[in-house]
């Protein structure tokens, strides 16, 4: 399920730019005859990547100043089962049983998202799915990855969707998804109902990987989720310098997972 509308232009950055690629787009943003970035004019778009990779379950393309969001359902411990050792894949992600969302910024933005429980989703053959062992968890690459698994990864627990290998790492790049590049992670510490996130980022492809990390099991497999998304306008040339944007950032790290172009633990 997905929804889409335009949204009001972001008033502050609520990125933390540490790392140096970012500092050097901020740098050349600041600089003079740094070209303007125009708002997109369009609300955000649903989209449908290539078959033969991930199964993406489903996807938006978003301008800047847009709003979307997904709803589904996912497993309580998808994003992170605890009985799945480090030594068969690192972070323990169920491929099946996570969602996995496509999404396109057609310029540069700051994609914010919003992870959370959602009573709302229906479950068949009626009612709705259960919420209350839902604690969100996320991770986010950059690229789509749109070929079949190599044929060493293929299992047939799959349930027919080769393209997605039984399990995933959750924190970093994932083997059978070789065009992936990891971006971040939200780590659920097992109390939060709902998670923040954003990151500045350069127009192109994304995946993102949403499920649960729940403390426990409580016998309700599916758990009902809703991730929203908004972008705003990254800076125009000279209207933050590299101290403000840090100043900023301190001020909201504890709300912020950080993107950055390169991969980051955490």
């Amino acid at each position: 399920m997905i929804s889409t509308s335009p949204t009001r232009p972001s008033r502050l950055l609520s990125c933390i730019l540490r790392r140096p690629r970012f500092q050097a787009l901020a740098l050349a943003l600041a600089l003079p005859g740094a070209a303007a970035l125009t708002p997109g004019l369009l609300a955000s778009t649903v989209i449908i990547p290539p078959p033969g990779g991930i199964a993406y379950n489903q996807g938006l393309s978003l301008g800047v100043n847009d709003t979307g969001s997904v709803s589904g359902a996912v497993g309580q411990w998808s994003w992170q089962d605890p009985a799945i050792a480090d030594a068969e894949v690192p972070g323990g992600g169920w491929g099946h049983t996570s969602h996995w969302i496509a999404v396109t910024l057609t310029e540069p933005a700051v994609l914010s998202l919003n992870l959370e429980r959602n009573n709302a989703v229906p479950m068949l053959p009626s009612g709705f799915y259960p919420t209350g062992n839902y604690f969100p968890a996320f991770t986010i690459w950059r690229n789509w990855d749109t070929d079949a698994a190599p044929t060493d990864f293929y299992d047939p627990e799959m349930q027919g969707k080769a393209g997605n290998y039984h399990v995933y790492s959750n924190t970093g790049n994932v083997a059978w998804a070789e065009d992936l590049s990891y971006l971040d992670h939200h780590r659920n510490n097992g109390t939060e109902t709902s998670v923040t996130a954003s990151w500045l980022l350069p127009a192109g492809n994304y995946t993102l990987a949403v499920g649960g990390l729940a403390p426990a099991a409580d016998g309700a497999s599916r758990q009902g989720y809703l991730a929203s998304f908004s972008t705003s306008a990254v800076p125009e040339p000279g209207s933050l310098s590299l101290s403000t944007l840090a100043g900023l950032a301190l001020l909201n790290r504890r709300r912020c997972a950080c993107g950055s172009f390169g991969r980051r633990g955490k």
